[in-house]
C-alpha cells in the first residue's frame, strides 16, 4: 500500500529493490521453496533482486530456475542482479551470456534511466561450503574497487543517468563503518565525476540510515532491517535540466506506522491465495505454552533433543539457527517454523575427544551444545577417546568446523530430518495440554548414525 501510494504521487518514479535473502525463512515461503514469495514479489512489481547468502540455502540453482524464462517452474517478472559470482573462472551474466544472473541492469523511471549494481559481500562463511563448490564469490577490497568501477562505467556508457549500488553485506554497528560503502561512494570517472548515487546494505539485520558527504555531493545509504518489521527508503531530489542530484534523504520506515487497514488489495489477494494452500499445515496446534521461552532456552532444548534422538555423546547446533523466542500461547507448526526456519539436515560423525575439547574452548559462545560425559579432568572429553557427535550441515560446512576437527569419520548424513522435526516429535509425544520446557524429553530414540 505504501509503495503504491508513492508510485501514484511520484509519477511512478519509484524503484523497488530486494537486497537478498528473500525466499528462505518462513513456512509461507519454505513450504513452496520460494514460489509463494515469488508470486507476491511479482504482484508488488519489484524492479530487481540481489543475491544474499540464503539464496544458497537450497542450492543457488533452486533460485536460478525463477529466472530461466520457463513459466512452468515459476518465473520472476524482474531480473536477478549480481556482479561477483563466478563459476569456472567465468563471471555470471557477463562471461556466461545466457545465464540467469545479470551483472547489472538499467530501468527507466519517469524521465530518467537508473542503473543498478548488486553484489554479495565477503560473507561466504554464512553459506554452507557444499553449496559453494560450483560457485565462487569474489569479494575482497581490491576486487570491489576495480570491478564496481568498471561496471558503473559500463552503465554510464549505456546511458544511465544515476546509479544505485546494492550489496548484501554491512556493519551491524554503523552504516558508516562498512568499508565498502566508503569505497563505492568515492568512485569517479576519468573526469572526476562521482559514479554512485545511492547505496543499499543488508545481511546484518540492522535498521540503519545515513548520508555520506563528499563535498557538495551527498550519497544516501540505508539498511532496511529484517522480518518485514521495517524497510529502507531513500529519496533523490533531481534537477531535471542538469540531471544532477541536488538533495538526498535516507530513512527506515516502520511497517507498524502504516495503518493495518491500508492494504494493497491485489497483493493481499495473492498472499491469501498462497496461504490457503498451506493453512492446514501451518496452523496445526501441538500444545499450549504458558510462558514465553527465550532463544537460548530453545537452543539448549533442541540440542538435548538431537543428542537423545541420535544416541550421540554430544550434539552441536549454531546459535544463529534459533531465530526468535517461542511466545506464550498455542504452539503451532507456524510458530515452530519461526523459531527454526532452516532446512539444515543432520550429520553423525566420530572424532577424538581432544578436538571436542578444543571446539568447546574456542567456539562455545556461538553454538548450543549438549553432552553428558563423566570426567575427572578439567575438560569433559578424554583426548584420545573416540566420541559420537551429531550436528547439522551448516555447522559441518563452516570453516570453524574444519579449523577444529582435524580428524573425523562421517557415519551418516540425513537428507530429510532437521532439528525442527525433533522438536515437533517431542511435542507430539509429550501429549501435554501445557508445555513444560524442563519436562522429560520424549523424542524417538535411534541408534547412533541411524538417520532418516
Amino acid at each position: 500500500y505504501y509503495i503504491e501510494e508513492k508510485r501514484a504521487k511520484e509519477n511512478n518514479e519509484v524503484l523497488l529493490i530486494a537486497n537478498g535473502d528473500m525466499f528462505e525463512g518462513t513456512a509461507f515461503s519454505n513450504l513452496s521453496f520460494g514460489m509463494s514469495t515469488l508470486n507476491v514479489m511479482n504482484q508488488m512489481q519489484f524492479d530487481m533482486m540481489g543475491v544474499g547468502n540464503h539464496e544458497y540455502s537450497w542450492g543457488l540453482d533452486s533460485i536460478l530456475k525463477f529466472f530461466d524464462n520457463d513459466d512452468t517452474n515459476g518465473e520472476a517478472n524482474f531480473p536477478l542482479i549480481n556482479g561477483n559470482i563466478y563459476t569456472d573462472s567465468k563471471r555470471y551474466g557477463e562471461d556466461i551470456l545466457d545465464d540467469n544472473i545479470l551483472p547489472y541492469t538499467i530501468v527507466e523511471k519517469g524521465d530518467f534511466k537508473i542503473g543498478i549494481l548488486s553484489y554479495i559481500g565477503d560473507i561466504a562463511s554464512s553459506i554452507s561450503k557444499s553449496y559453494l563448490e560450483t560457485y565462487k564469490i569474489q569479494a575482497d577490497e581490491t576486487y570491489f574497487r576495480t570491478q564496481i568501477k568498471n561496471d558503473a562505467l559500463k552503465l554510464k556508457e549505456a546511458g544511465a543517468d544515476f546509479i544505485v549500488f546494492n550489496i548484501h553485506d554491512g556493519d551491524s554497528k554503523s552504516i558508516f563503518n562498512f568499508q565498502t560503502n566508503r569505497i563505492v561512494s568515492e568512485l569517479t570517472d576519468s573526469n572526476g565525476n562521482y559514479l554512485i548515487d545511492a547505496i543499499i546494505n543488508g545481511h546484518t539485520h540492522s535498521k540503519q540510515s545515513g548520508i555520506y558527504n563528499r563535498g557538495k555531493s551527498k550519497v544516501p545509504m540505508v539498511q532496511g532491517g529484517c522480518y518485514c518489521d521495517t524497510f529502507g527508503e531513500m529519496t533523490l531530489v533531481i534537477n531535471k535540466q542538469t540531471k544532477k542530484v541536488i538533495n538526498a534523504t535516507s530513512n527506515v520506515i516502520y511497517t507498524d506506522s502504516i495503518s493495518k487497514y491500508d492494504k494493497e488489495k491485489n497483493v493481499q489477494k495473492v498472499i491469501e491465495e498462497e496461504y490457503d494452500k498451506i493453512i492446514d499445515t501451518v496452523e496445526k496446534t501441538y500444545c499450549y505454552n504458558a510462558n514465553e521461552i527465550s532463544r537460548q532456552a530453545l537452543g539448549n532444548l533442541m540440542a538435548k533433543e538431537i543428542r537423545k534422538a541420535t544416541s550421540a555423546d554430544i550434539s552441536i547446533i549454531n546459535t544463529g539457527g534459533i531465530r526468535t523466542v517461542l511466545e506464550q500461547g498455542d504452539i503451532t507448526f507456524k510458530k515452530i517454523y519461526e523459531v527454526y526456519p532452516f532446512e539444515n539436515h543432520m550429520i553423525c560423525f566420530k572424532t577424538k575427544g581432544k578436538y571436542l575439547n578444543d571446539w568447546i574452548e574456542n567456539e562455545a559462545s556461538y553454538y548450543y551444545m549438549d553432552y553428558d560425559i563423566d570426567s575427572n579432568y578439567d575438560t569433559p572429553f578424554d583426548d584420545e577417546v573416540i566420541y559420537n557427535v551429531t550436528t547439522i550441515d551448516y555447522v559441518y560446512d563452516s570453516t570453524y568446523f574444519t579449523d577444529s576437527f582435524l580428524e573425523y569419520e562421517i557415519v551418516s548424513i540425513s537428507n530429510k530430518i532437521t532439528p525442527r522435526d525433533y522438536l515437533i516429535d517431542d511435542l507430539i509425544n509429550r501429549g501435554n495440554q501445557s508445555f513444560n520446557i524442563n519436562g522429560e524429553i520424549k523424542v524417538k530414540v535411534k541408534g547412533f548414525g541411524e538417520l532418516e
